[in-house]
């Protein structure tokens, strides 16, 4: 035989199907994937309302942990942290062999920085916990299966997915694409070959495909439709697990440095900047904050974290997420070296972390058909927004105003803070509700004390026991 022809037949031989053994063993991953999934995930289905209407919330659940009475800890992707714990109603779990039997279960909190939430089931089930591995070391080639739940409809039967790892990226954040396969829905856990859990299935991201026709070339992203094809690796919360918080008042707050809007600094505006590698620029430091007690100003340019340079990304939109999340990740009172650029000349400070205050999402909403308005509470962080005197006014904030409304006809803006209701004072929805029922009930007129801009404003709005049409 020819060196030529050795050579076809070993490169031939190469594009064979892996042999038998390849086969068994991928069929051992996906026979306990399914095991897995008949004991160790669930379905949670949870109710939250902030004022404006309850919404049912689902999302897949991992066991974590089993207690001596069987109660079991299970881990949900994806929760919103912002979420204050009182905006939150019932937590139930149904899954498979359950039929339409759903357990009690109860919130133990959402961490602020992964997104990763856990709840304990209130009710004993056979469960099994799954094993994390602590760090993935997931090669291109590697193969995964994962496992998820099918819809109600079909019982929540367990079904498998496989693929073989083909590429990692970080957009910050870091996600493990597979090929020759498909994983299963948001949520599912990803096993590798040991059986321990490598990674959870997250947000999916488009492939981006070419089509040249006779005259041109056409580029498109394809979400793919039902495929599921990317993970977040164990690495990005995997330490979350070493402490599971007992109820939500005992989650880790989330670290901030007290300044109300960061940037990316592009690529052109380096040179002037008296730059060399990336930063993020300060904007409305706030007073008294952490960025103010290590003496930071706007404008100055952090470019360096604890003696390194921050990394760059492709938009600086992931510069800034990255920086964001780097920063939480050493937690409330960490001190922290930072490099700073400002008027062009290098500096160094130490930033102590403090713990971030309530944000706009987190205040209590309502809607008020009877005025046409969806406002919501205060915050201490609303002063530094509003920079001038009805920042500090205390009240309620108007976020929407409803057309051919009785507040769109008095005159009412986005914006305008509500500090009176009739003469009374209001800072609460609750104290709202109530001065508008007793107008309503007497047959009054509702007078409103607004603030705006710094202005004071009355306005008088005829209103009826008959609501306004619904919010647009």
């Amino acid at each position: 035989m020819t060196k030529r022809t050795l050579i076809a037949v070993v490169f031939l031989l190469a594009l064979l199907p892996a042999g038998a053994g390849a086969e068994d063993k991928l069929s051992e991953m996906m026979v306990a994937a399914a095991e897995a999934g008949k004991k160790s995930i669930a379905l949670i289905i949870w109710r939250v309302d902030n004022g404006t209407g309850e919404r049912v919330m689902t999302s897949l659940g991992i066991c974590v942990l089993v207690d001596e009475d069987g109660k079991a800890v299970l881990l949900a992707m994806g929760m919103d942290p912002r979420i204050p714990v009182e905006f939150y109603g019932t937590f139930e779990v149904t899954g498979p062999g359950m039929g339409e039997k759903r357990l009690k279960a109860s919130l133990m909190g959402v961490d602020p920085l992964t997104s990763v939430g856990f709840v304990r089931v209130e009710e004993g089930r056979d469960w099994q916990p799954v094993r994390f591995a602590k760090k993935t070391n997931l090669s291109p080639g590697t193969r995964v299966v994962s496992v998820g739940l099918l819809s109600e409809a079909m019982s929540f039967t367990p079904y498998v997915g496989a693929g073989v790892v083909s590429a990692t990226v970080h957009t910050p954040e870091t996600n493990i694409s597979v090929v020759g396969g498909n994983l299963t829905g948001f949520g599912s856990p990803v096993f590798g070959a040991d059986g321990q859990v490598v990674g959870i299935v997250g947000q999916q991201f488009p492939t981006h495909r070419k089509m040249v026709t006779q005259s041109r070339q056409i580029t498109f992203g394809d979400m793919g439709g039902h495929w599921t094809s990317w993970f977040h690796p164990v690495d990005e919360f995997v330490f979350i697990l070493d402490e599971i918080p007992a109820s939500p008042d005992q989650v880790r707050p989330l670290a901030w440095l007290g300044a109300l809007r960061i940037e990316g600094v592009p690529t052109i505006l380096w040179k002037i900047n008296g730059m060399t590698s990336p930063g993020v620029k300060l904007h409305d430091v706030i007073k008294g904050q952490a960025a103010d007690k290590a003496g930071l100003e706007d404008e100055d340019i952090i470019v360096g974290i604890q003696g390194k340079p921050l990394p760059k990304f492709p938009l600086v939109q992931q510069m800034v997420k990255h920086f964001g999340r780097t920063m939480a990740g050493y937690g409330v009172g960490a001190a922290v070296e930072i490099d700073v650029i400002r008027g062009g000349k290098p500096m160094q400070a130490v930033l102590t972390l403090e713990a971030a205050p309530k944000q706009p999402t987190q205040a209590l909403r309502h809607i008020s058909q009877e005025v046409g308005v969806i406002i919501r509470e205060k915050i201490n962080i609303d002063q530094y927004i509003d920079k001038t005197s009805s920042g500090k006014t205390p009240g309620l904030l108007v976020l929407r105003i409803g057309q051919n409304t009785a507040a769109e006809r008095a005159g009412v803006e986005v914006r305008d803070t509500i500090s009176a209701v009739n003469g009374e004072k209001v800072t609460t929805i609750e104290a709202f509700k109530k001065l508008i029922e007793r107008a309503l009930k007497e047959g009054k007129p509702v007078d409103l004390a607004i603030s705006r801009s710094g202005q004071d404003i009355a306005f008088s709005l005829k209103i009826s026991a008959t609501p306004e049409p619904p919010m647009p």
